[in-house]
């Protein structure tokens, strides 16, 4: 949850506003500053915390 947590500047919005997903090179550099070990698994976890949060984003978005 922290490795989510400290991903929060590293949304990439699409060019009408809408949430697309995580940036896959700052998730990376994010894993080599912190030293996180495990990065396999905790990569897997993240894309299904990714998955979770851009399906809120978008039902947010559509209720708009």
């Amino acid at each position: 949850m922290m490795l989510f947590l400290s991903l929060d500047t590293q949304w990439q919005i699409g060019a009408m506003g809408e949430v697309i997903g995580l940036n896959y090179a700052g998730v990376e550099a994010v894993f080599r500053i912190k030293r996180f070990k495990n990065r396999a698994e905790l990569f897997d976890d993240l894309q299904i915390m990714e998955r979770a949060a851009v399906t809120v984003f978008r039902e947010q978005r559509a209720k708009k």
